[in-house]
Protein backbone atom coordinates (compact mmCIF):
# COMPACT_ATOMS: atom_id res chain seq x y z
CA UNK A 1 0.00 0.00 0.00
CA UNK A 2 1.49 3.32 -1.08
CA UNK A 3 0.79 6.76 0.34
CA UNK A 4 -2.34 8.39 -1.09
CA UNK A 5 -1.28 11.84 -2.26
CA UNK A 6 -4.45 13.46 -3.61
CA UNK A 7 -8.26 13.37 -3.49
CA UNK A 8 -8.53 11.22 -6.64
CA UNK A 9 -6.22 8.56 -5.26
CA UNK A 10 -8.17 8.62 -1.98
CA UNK A 11 -11.45 8.18 -3.85
CA UNK A 12 -10.04 5.22 -5.78
CA UNK A 13 -8.81 3.62 -2.56
CA UNK A 14 -12.20 4.04 -0.88
CA UNK A 15 -13.97 2.62 -3.96
CA UNK A 16 -11.63 -0.36 -3.90
CA UNK A 17 -12.58 -0.93 -0.26
CA UNK A 18 -16.29 -0.59 -0.97
CA UNK A 19 -16.13 -3.22 -3.75
CA UNK A 20 -13.81 -5.63 -1.94
CA UNK A 21 -14.90 -8.98 -0.50
CA UNK A 22 -14.21 -9.66 3.20
CA UNK A 23 -10.94 -11.47 2.46
CA UNK A 24 -9.63 -8.60 0.35
CA UNK A 25 -10.66 -6.09 3.01
CA UNK A 26 -8.75 -8.09 5.61
CA UNK A 27 -5.66 -7.91 3.40
CA UNK A 28 -6.10 -4.14 3.11
CA UNK A 29 -6.34 -3.85 6.90
CA UNK A 30 -3.18 -5.89 7.42
CA UNK A 31 -1.34 -3.70 4.92
CA UNK A 32 -2.67 -0.60 6.70
CA UNK A 33 -1.50 -1.78 10.12
CA UNK A 34 1.91 -2.83 8.87
CA UNK A 35 2.46 0.61 7.36
CA UNK A 36 0.76 2.87 9.90
CA UNK A 37 1.25 1.19 13.30
CA UNK A 38 3.26 3.49 15.55
CA UNK A 39 2.70 6.58 13.46
CA UNK A 40 1.12 9.74 14.78
CA UNK A 41 -2.39 10.80 13.84
CA UNK A 42 -0.97 13.60 11.68
CA UNK A 43 1.26 11.16 9.78
CA UNK A 44 -1.65 8.77 9.20
CA UNK A 45 -3.83 11.59 7.92
CA UNK A 46 -1.09 12.76 5.57
CA UNK A 47 -0.75 9.23 4.21
CA UNK A 48 -4.43 9.41 3.25
CA UNK A 49 -4.38 12.89 1.73
CA UNK A 50 -5.99 14.25 4.91
CA UNK A 51 -8.90 11.86 4.44
CA UNK A 52 -7.99 9.12 6.91
CA UNK A 53 -11.31 9.67 8.69
CA UNK A 54 -13.10 8.25 5.64
CA UNK A 55 -11.21 4.98 6.04
CA UNK A 56 -11.81 4.87 9.81
CA UNK A 57 -15.54 5.39 9.22
CA UNK A 58 -15.64 2.52 6.75
CA UNK A 59 -13.81 0.12 9.07
CA UNK A 60 -16.15 1.06 11.93
CA UNK A 61 -19.23 0.53 9.75
CA UNK A 62 -17.94 -2.86 8.59
CA UNK A 63 -17.36 -3.89 12.20
CA UNK A 64 -20.87 -2.79 13.20
CA UNK A 65 -22.46 -4.76 10.37
CA UNK A 66 -20.46 -7.97 10.74
CA UNK A 67 -19.40 -8.43 14.38
CA UNK A 68 -22.02 -11.13 15.06
CA UNK A 69 -20.89 -13.44 12.26
CA UNK A 70 -17.70 -11.96 10.81
CA UNK A 71 -14.38 -13.75 11.05
CA UNK A 72 -12.24 -10.60 11.00
CA UNK A 73 -13.50 -8.84 14.14
CA UNK A 74 -10.16 -8.83 16.04
CA UNK A 75 -8.42 -7.50 12.92
CA UNK A 76 -11.04 -4.76 12.49
CA UNK A 77 -10.64 -3.68 16.12
CA UNK A 78 -6.84 -3.70 15.87
CA UNK A 79 -7.03 -1.45 12.80
CA UNK A 80 -9.37 0.94 14.61
CA UNK A 81 -6.95 0.96 17.55
CA UNK A 82 -4.16 2.19 15.26
CA UNK A 83 -6.31 5.24 14.50
CA UNK A 84 -7.84 6.10 17.87
CA UNK A 85 -4.79 5.34 20.04
CA UNK A 86 -2.24 7.06 17.79
CA UNK A 87 -0.32 9.98 19.28
CA UNK A 88 -2.48 13.04 18.79
CA UNK A 89 -5.38 10.82 17.74
CA UNK A 90 -8.00 12.68 19.78
CA UNK A 91 -9.96 13.58 16.63
CA UNK A 92 -10.08 9.96 15.46
CA UNK A 93 -11.25 8.83 18.89
CA UNK A 94 -14.02 11.41 18.99
CA UNK A 95 -15.14 10.42 15.49
CA UNK A 96 -15.18 6.74 16.47
CA UNK A 97 -17.31 7.45 19.54
CA UNK A 98 -19.66 9.80 17.65
CA UNK A 99 -20.62 7.06 15.17
CA UNK A 100 -21.38 4.60 17.99
CA UNK A 101 -18.07 2.80 18.12
CA UNK A 102 -18.16 2.32 21.88
CA UNK A 103 -21.66 0.87 21.69
CA UNK A 104 -20.50 -1.65 19.09
CA UNK A 105 -17.58 -2.71 21.28
CA UNK A 106 -19.91 -3.11 24.27
CA UNK A 107 -22.30 -5.24 22.22
CA UNK A 108 -19.37 -7.45 21.22
CA UNK A 109 -18.30 -8.08 24.82
CA UNK A 110 -21.81 -8.74 26.14
CA UNK A 111 -23.18 -10.94 23.34
CA UNK A 112 -22.97 -14.72 23.56
CA UNK A 113 -22.48 -15.16 19.79
CA UNK A 114 -19.10 -13.40 19.61
CA UNK A 115 -15.86 -15.34 20.07
CA UNK A 116 -13.51 -15.07 23.03
CA UNK A 117 -10.87 -13.56 20.73
CA UNK A 118 -13.31 -10.87 19.57
CA UNK A 119 -14.28 -10.08 23.15
CA UNK A 120 -10.62 -9.84 24.18
CA UNK A 121 -9.88 -7.38 21.36
CA UNK A 122 -12.93 -5.27 22.21
CA UNK A 123 -12.09 -5.21 25.94
CA UNK A 124 -8.51 -4.20 25.21
CA UNK A 125 -9.67 -1.21 23.16
CA UNK A 126 -12.33 -0.27 25.73
CA UNK A 127 -9.67 -0.29 28.42
CA UNK A 128 -7.42 1.97 26.34
CA UNK A 129 -10.26 4.40 25.72
CA UNK A 130 -11.28 4.49 29.41
CA UNK A 131 -7.68 5.21 30.42
CA UNK A 132 -7.37 8.05 27.93
CA UNK A 133 -9.13 10.32 30.40
CA UNK A 134 -12.06 10.70 32.78
CA UNK A 135 -14.11 12.35 30.05
CA UNK A 136 -13.99 9.21 27.92
CA UNK A 137 -14.66 6.90 30.86
CA UNK A 138 -17.73 9.02 31.55
CA UNK A 139 -18.89 8.73 27.93
CA UNK A 140 -18.61 4.96 28.15
CA UNK A 141 -20.52 4.85 31.43
CA UNK A 142 -23.28 6.82 29.71
CA UNK A 143 -23.41 3.96 27.17
CA UNK A 144 -24.11 1.55 30.04
CA UNK A 145 -20.63 0.12 29.79
CA UNK A 146 -20.71 -1.02 33.42
CA UNK A 147 -23.59 -3.41 32.74
CA UNK A 148 -22.11 -4.76 29.51
CA UNK A 149 -18.63 -5.37 30.88
CA UNK A 150 -19.98 -6.89 34.10
CA UNK A 151 -22.08 -9.26 31.97
CA UNK A 152 -18.93 -10.20 30.07
CA UNK A 153 -17.05 -10.90 33.29
CA UNK A 154 -19.92 -12.96 34.72
CA UNK A 155 -20.39 -15.14 31.63
CA UNK A 156 -16.79 -15.56 30.45
CA UNK A 157 -14.86 -18.73 31.10
CA UNK A 158 -11.24 -17.81 30.34
CA UNK A 159 -8.69 -16.18 32.68
CA UNK A 160 -7.78 -13.68 29.93
CA UNK A 161 -11.35 -12.37 29.66
CA UNK A 162 -11.76 -12.30 33.44
CA UNK A 163 -8.63 -10.16 33.75
CA UNK A 164 -9.50 -7.83 30.86
CA UNK A 165 -13.08 -7.27 32.02
CA UNK A 166 -11.87 -6.59 35.56
CA UNK A 167 -9.35 -4.04 34.28
CA UNK A 168 -11.96 -2.26 32.16
CA UNK A 169 -14.32 -1.97 35.13
CA UNK A 170 -11.52 -0.59 37.31
CA UNK A 171 -10.66 1.94 34.60
CA UNK A 172 -14.32 3.01 34.36
CA UNK A 173 -14.52 3.43 38.14
CA UNK A 174 -12.53 6.66 37.90
CA UNK A 175 -15.27 8.36 35.88
CA UNK A 176 -17.19 9.54 38.96
CA UNK A 177 -18.10 8.67 42.53
CA UNK A 178 -21.31 7.13 41.19
CA UNK A 179 -19.39 4.97 38.72
CA UNK A 180 -17.01 3.81 41.44
CA UNK A 181 -19.91 2.89 43.72
CA UNK A 182 -21.66 1.00 40.91
CA UNK A 183 -18.49 -0.90 39.99
CA UNK A 184 -18.02 -1.88 43.64
CA UNK A 185 -21.63 -3.14 43.80
CA UNK A 186 -21.17 -5.10 40.57
CA UNK A 187 -17.96 -6.69 41.81
CA UNK A 188 -19.67 -7.48 45.10
CA UNK A 189 -22.52 -9.26 43.34
CA UNK A 190 -20.00 -11.40 41.45
CA UNK A 191 -18.43 -12.65 44.68
CA UNK A 192 -21.48 -14.90 44.97
CA UNK A 193 -20.97 -16.36 41.47
CA UNK A 194 -20.36 -19.85 42.81
CA UNK A 195 -20.30 -21.33 39.29
CA UNK A 196 -16.87 -19.84 38.57
CA UNK A 197 -13.81 -19.48 40.76
CA UNK A 198 -12.22 -17.26 38.10
CA UNK A 199 -15.11 -14.78 38.17
CA UNK A 200 -15.07 -14.59 41.96
CA UNK A 201 -11.30 -14.11 42.06
CA UNK A 202 -11.46 -11.35 39.43
CA UNK A 203 -14.22 -9.59 41.39
CA UNK A 204 -12.17 -9.75 44.61
CA UNK A 205 -9.10 -8.41 42.81
CA UNK A 206 -11.17 -5.61 41.33
CA UNK A 207 -12.53 -4.60 44.73
CA UNK A 208 -9.02 -4.53 46.15
CA UNK A 209 -7.90 -2.23 43.33
CA UNK A 210 -10.76 0.17 44.07
CA UNK A 211 -10.02 0.12 47.81
CA UNK A 212 -6.39 1.02 47.15
CA UNK A 213 -7.51 4.40 45.84
CA UNK A 214 -10.71 5.18 47.71
CA UNK A 215 -13.37 3.88 50.05
CA UNK A 216 -16.19 1.71 48.78
CA UNK A 217 -19.18 -0.01 50.32
CA UNK A 218 -18.50 -3.75 50.34
CA UNK A 219 -20.57 -6.55 51.87
CA UNK A 220 -17.99 -8.11 54.19
CA UNK A 221 -20.06 -11.27 54.68
CA UNK A 222 -20.01 -11.89 50.92
CA UNK A 223 -16.24 -11.52 50.89
CA UNK A 224 -16.02 -14.07 53.71
CA UNK A 225 -17.71 -16.70 51.53
CA UNK A 226 -14.48 -16.87 49.51
CA UNK A 227 -12.82 -18.48 52.52
CA UNK A 228 -15.05 -21.55 52.08
CA UNK A 229 -13.52 -22.38 48.71
CA UNK A 230 -11.35 -25.46 48.33
CA UNK A 231 -9.19 -23.42 45.91
CA UNK A 232 -6.29 -21.89 47.82
CA UNK A 233 -6.02 -19.09 45.26
CA UNK A 234 -9.59 -18.02 45.96
CA UNK A 235 -9.05 -18.26 49.71
CA UNK A 236 -6.03 -16.01 49.21
CA UNK A 237 -8.10 -13.41 47.33
CA UNK A 238 -10.71 -13.42 50.08
CA UNK A 239 -8.06 -13.07 52.77
CA UNK A 240 -6.31 -10.18 51.02
CA UNK A 241 -9.60 -8.36 50.43
CA UNK A 242 -10.60 -8.76 54.08
CA UNK A 243 -7.21 -7.37 55.09
CA UNK A 244 -7.81 -4.36 52.85
CA UNK A 245 -11.25 -3.82 54.37
CA UNK A 246 -9.79 -4.19 57.87
CA UNK A 247 -7.52 -1.20 57.18
CA UNK A 248 -10.62 0.99 56.79
CA UNK A 249 -11.54 2.22 60.30
CA UNK A 250 -15.24 2.14 59.42
CA UNK A 251 -15.03 -1.55 58.41
CA UNK A 252 -12.53 -2.80 60.99
CA UNK A 253 -15.02 -4.02 63.60
CA UNK A 254 -17.25 -5.64 60.99
CA UNK A 255 -14.32 -7.57 59.54
CA UNK A 256 -13.28 -8.85 62.97
CA UNK A 257 -16.82 -10.03 63.77
CA UNK A 258 -17.11 -11.79 60.42
CA UNK A 259 -13.75 -13.49 60.92
CA UNK A 260 -14.76 -14.69 64.39
CA UNK A 261 -18.06 -15.96 62.92
CA UNK A 262 -15.98 -17.92 60.43
CA UNK A 263 -14.43 -19.91 63.29
CA UNK A 264 -17.77 -21.56 64.11
CA UNK A 265 -18.59 -24.99 62.64
CA UNK A 266 -21.62 -25.40 60.40
CA UNK A 267 -24.16 -28.21 60.61
CA UNK A 268 -22.76 -30.61 58.01
CA UNK A 269 -25.59 -31.66 55.72
CA UNK A 270 -23.19 -33.39 53.32
CA UNK A 271 -19.50 -33.99 52.73
CA UNK A 272 -19.09 -30.91 50.53
CA UNK A 273 -20.64 -28.66 53.17
CA UNK A 274 -18.42 -30.14 55.88
CA UNK A 275 -15.30 -29.64 53.72
CA UNK A 276 -16.28 -26.03 53.01
CA UNK A 277 -16.75 -25.39 56.73
CA UNK A 278 -13.31 -26.80 57.58
CA UNK A 279 -11.70 -24.69 54.82
CA UNK A 280 -13.47 -21.58 56.08
CA UNK A 281 -12.53 -22.21 59.73
CA UNK A 282 -8.85 -22.77 58.89
CA UNK A 283 -8.71 -19.70 56.63
CA UNK A 284 -10.50 -17.56 59.24
CA UNK A 285 -8.06 -18.63 61.96
CA UNK A 286 -5.09 -17.97 59.68
CA UNK A 287 -6.43 -14.49 58.90
CA UNK A 288 -7.19 -13.78 62.56
CA UNK A 289 -3.61 -14.60 63.53
CA UNK A 290 -2.44 -11.99 61.02
CA UNK A 291 -4.90 -9.34 62.19
CA UNK A 292 -3.92 -9.89 65.83
CA UNK A 293 -0.39 -8.66 65.16
CA UNK A 294 -1.44 -5.01 64.96
CA UNK A 295 -4.57 -5.12 67.08
CA UNK A 296 -5.66 -2.06 69.03
CA UNK A 297 -7.20 -2.02 72.53
CA UNK A 298 -10.60 -1.64 70.85
CA UNK A 299 -9.89 -4.71 68.74
CA UNK A 300 -9.01 -6.72 71.83
CA UNK A 301 -12.17 -5.65 73.63
CA UNK A 302 -14.27 -6.64 70.62
CA UNK A 303 -12.58 -10.02 70.23
CA UNK A 304 -12.91 -10.87 73.90
CA UNK A 305 -16.58 -9.88 73.85
CA UNK A 306 -17.06 -12.42 71.06
CA UNK A 307 -16.66 -16.23 71.49
CA UNK A 308 -13.21 -15.99 69.90
CA UNK A 309 -11.21 -17.95 72.47
CA UNK A 310 -13.87 -20.62 72.88
CA UNK A 311 -14.10 -21.27 69.13
CA UNK A 312 -10.32 -21.39 68.75
CA UNK A 313 -10.12 -23.91 71.61
CA UNK A 314 -12.76 -26.10 69.95
CA UNK A 315 -10.74 -26.00 66.72
CA UNK A 316 -7.54 -26.96 68.56
CA UNK A 317 -9.44 -30.00 69.84
CA UNK A 318 -10.24 -31.06 66.25
CA UNK A 319 -7.42 -33.60 65.95
CA UNK A 320 -8.89 -34.97 62.71
CA UNK A 321 -8.13 -31.71 60.90
CA UNK A 322 -4.45 -30.94 61.57
CA UNK A 323 -4.25 -27.78 59.41
CA UNK A 324 -7.38 -26.36 61.02
CA UNK A 325 -5.98 -27.28 64.43
CA UNK A 326 -2.60 -25.62 63.82
CA UNK A 327 -4.11 -22.40 62.40
CA UNK A 328 -6.35 -22.13 65.45
CA UNK A 329 -3.39 -22.65 67.78
CA UNK A 330 -1.39 -19.92 66.02
CA UNK A 331 -4.31 -17.51 66.51
CA UNK A 332 -4.87 -18.59 70.12
CA UNK A 333 -1.23 -18.26 71.22
CA UNK A 334 -0.96 -14.43 71.08
CA UNK A 335 -4.19 -14.14 73.07
CA UNK A 336 -2.86 -16.52 75.73
CA UNK A 337 0.48 -14.72 75.85
CA UNK A 338 -0.68 -11.11 75.72
CA UNK A 339 -4.20 -10.93 77.16
CA UNK A 340 -4.19 -11.43 80.92
CA UNK A 341 -7.91 -12.19 81.12
CA UNK A 342 -7.59 -14.93 78.48
CA UNK A 343 -4.65 -16.52 80.27
CA UNK A 344 -6.48 -16.45 83.60
CA UNK A 345 -9.62 -18.02 82.13
CA UNK A 346 -7.60 -20.69 80.30
CA UNK A 347 -5.67 -21.68 83.39
CA UNK A 348 -8.89 -22.05 85.36
CA UNK A 349 -10.62 -24.11 82.65
CA UNK A 350 -7.75 -26.14 81.20
CA UNK A 351 -5.18 -26.33 83.95
CA UNK A 352 -1.66 -24.90 84.09
CA UNK A 353 0.01 -27.76 82.20
CA UNK A 354 -2.23 -27.69 79.11
CA UNK A 355 -2.29 -23.91 79.10
CA UNK A 356 1.52 -23.80 79.17
CA UNK A 357 1.71 -26.35 76.34
CA UNK A 358 -0.60 -24.27 74.15
CA UNK A 359 1.29 -21.04 74.84
CA UNK A 360 4.73 -22.46 74.01
CA UNK A 361 4.08 -25.12 71.36
CA UNK A 362 6.55 -24.57 68.44
CA UNK A 363 5.14 -23.27 65.18
CA UNK A 364 4.93 -25.93 62.48
CA UNK A 365 5.23 -28.92 64.79
CA UNK A 366 2.12 -31.18 64.86
CA UNK A 367 0.30 -30.65 68.13
CA UNK A 368 0.33 -33.67 70.44
CA UNK A 369 -2.70 -33.93 72.73
CA UNK A 370 -3.81 -36.82 74.91
CA UNK A 371 -7.54 -37.76 75.05
CA UNK A 372 -8.09 -35.87 78.31
CA UNK A 373 -6.61 -32.68 76.87
CA UNK A 374 -8.78 -33.01 73.76
CA UNK A 375 -11.82 -33.45 75.98
CA UNK A 376 -10.93 -30.37 78.05
CA UNK A 377 -10.52 -28.20 74.93
CA UNK A 378 -13.74 -29.51 73.42
CA UNK A 379 -15.88 -28.91 76.50
CA UNK A 380 -14.27 -26.21 78.66
CA UNK A 381 -16.02 -22.88 79.07
CA UNK A 382 -13.62 -20.16 77.88
CA UNK A 383 -14.64 -16.53 77.56
CA UNK A 384 -18.17 -15.90 76.32
CA UNK A 385 -20.32 -18.71 75.01
CA UNK A 386 -20.45 -19.73 71.35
Amino acid sequence: EMAIRDAKALSRHMSEWDRAAPGARATMLRDFMERQKGRTALEIDQEYAKGASLFLTRITAWLRLTYLFGTHVPLQIQAITVFVMSAGGHRFLVEFLEVGGALTLLEIVSTDQTSAESKASALTLLQSIARTGRRYADVMCACDALTSVTTCLRTSTTPQLHALAREVLCALAVASDDARARVAVNFGSLLAATHSEGVRAAAAQGLRTILEHSKAVVDVSLVATLLESSALSLQHEGTELLKALHRDPTQRATVLRVVVAGLAPSPASDTATAAAAVARMAASARLLATLLVNRTPDDSRLLLAEPTVLRLARMVAATGHPDCQMQALLALQPLLREEASVLESARAALGDALCAKLRTWPRGMPLALDPLQVELLATASLGVSA
